[in-house]
């Protein structure tokens, strides 16, 4: 079984169709790649695999992570499969982190939903993880706002 299959994934909002008939799949240790002109809808497709794209969006076709139908799971195993078997990486950093909420705060806040961590298990995690991508002040940094 492959980790994510996409079956005639198709987007539309309203009478416009934005992704069309698209199919992929991706085994484990694989890496794929979606590339296209600016507004193709590659990031429209990323998103409906996590049931994260925008209101008004109508998702049709098929689309499964790590066997689950991501298409038709409630909000429970959904937010399960979010941070647990799939995660983002989103292309804007400047947009990544909610500016008015202090850095530590949305690390531990993103590591307790996903890895059902104490607080305290998870500040530990967030200072390791600053850490780890370059922040050698990673501990002052905890109590910073992004900007």
């Amino acid at each position: 079984m492959s980790l994510v299959e996409v079956e005639n994934l198709t987007i539309r909002f309203g009478n416009k169709s934005v992704v069309e008939q698209v199919s992929f799949r991706l085994d484990r240790g694989e890496t794929l790649a979606l590339v296209g002109e600016s507004g193709s809808g590659k990031s429209l497709t990323a998103l409906s695999l996590l049931q994260l794209q925008p209101p008004g969006a109508m998702v049709s076709g098929r689309v499964t992570l790590d066997g689950l139908d991501t298409l038709t799971a409630d909000a429970a195993r959904l937010q399960s499969s979010r941070g647990g078997v799939a995660g983002m990486i989103f292309q804007e950093p400047m947009t990544s982190l909610n500016p008015l909420m202090r850095i530590g705060q949305q690390v531990r806040e993103a590591m307790e939903l996903h890895r059902t961590l104490t607080q305290a298990e998870a500040q530990i995690q967030a200072v390791d993880l600053l850490r780890e991508v370059g922040f050698p002040d990673a501990i002052d940094r905890l109590d910073a706002f992004p900007h």
